[in-house]
């Protein structure tokens, strides 16, 4: 029993051996193949070389890169890179900007599909010409309109009154001397009259022969041929309104018992005591 146990162990030794031989084999022809095995003396001091890039920035992962020793290609440091710029194409209309209403567009980043986005501004009305849609009269406005030939929007404007269009003026009541004239003119248009009063009328005198009343103003004795002063009264014809007239008299006749009193000649005409 002895005996088969230890050539057991024996095998199992030998088989161990051979297996660590053949990965010690795979290993070297697999090192031989990747790169070149150097060999460093034990006083050697590293030389940095530039800085090397390992691995490029994208818009969402940082790039590094490497310093390695110029004599072992051991590495001595690393950093990372800034972001690169996203990598956007074409803007594309995602929203049609409207008369009174902004737009939209996007573009996407080829890289993460990050989209961006930026208003469009609104193009506004396309109006078409004014149209008259009220007319107006004389005394009230009336309104045009125009069309957004786009989106149909519409805008208005005020038309001002057109203001009345009167013919002549019209006597409707004579001017009296005591009541002034009236006149009327009419509108073409809507027919509105409109009324004015004018001046009053002069007044009509009688013939001052018939009913002038004289007064005394100075006092005789008197001398025949003298001129006296004179005041006679006349009266309108249409309304009995009084005028009083300054004349000259000539004292024709000399009272031989009152001196103080004579006759005298109206420029009227009429013969008179004074």
């Amino acid at each position: 029993m002895e005996k088969k146990n230890i050539k057991k162990i024996v095998v199992g030794i030998a088989v161990l051996i051979l297996v660590v031989s053949l990965g010690l084999i795979l290993f070297m022809c697999s090192a031989d193949e990747e790169s070149e095995v150097v060999s460093v003396p034990e006083n050697h001091k590293h030389t940095p070389a530039d800085w090397t890039l390992e691995t490029e920035s994208t818009c969402v992962e940082p790039g590094v890169e490497v310093k390695l020793c110029t004599g072992c290609e051991k590495v001595l440091g690393t950093r990372e890179l800034e972001l690169s710029d996203h990598s956007f194409g074409d803007w594309v209309e995602t929203k049609a900007a409207a008369c009174t209403e902004d737009g939209e567009e996007t573009r996407t980043c080829s890289g993460c599909n990050e989209a961006e986005t930026r208003s469009v501004e609104a193009i506004g009305h396309v109006f078409g010409d004014w149209v008259e849609t009220t007319k107006p009269t004389c005394t009230e406005s009336g309104q045009s309109t125009r069309t957004c030939s786009v989106c149909g929007g519409k805008e208005n404007q005020k038309i001002n009154p057109s203001g009345h269009t009167f013919g002549n003026w019209l006597v409707t009541k004579a001017a009296t001397c005591t009541s002034a004239q009236e006149e009327m003119r009419t509108c073409g248009d809507c027919g509105t009259n409109e009324n004015r009063v004018g001046g009053v009328a002069s007044h009509t005198y009688g013939d001052h022969v018939a009913s002038c009343i004289h007064k005394k103003l100075i006092m005789g004795p008197y001398t025949v041929g003298q001129q006296i002063p004179l005041e006679i009264h006349v009266y309108c014809t249409e309304c009995g309104v009084k005028n009083t007239l300054n004349v000259t008299g000539t004292v024709v006749q000399i009272h031989e018992d009152y001196p103080d009193f004579c006759e005298y000649a109206c420029g009227c005409g009429h013969i008179g005591t004074y």
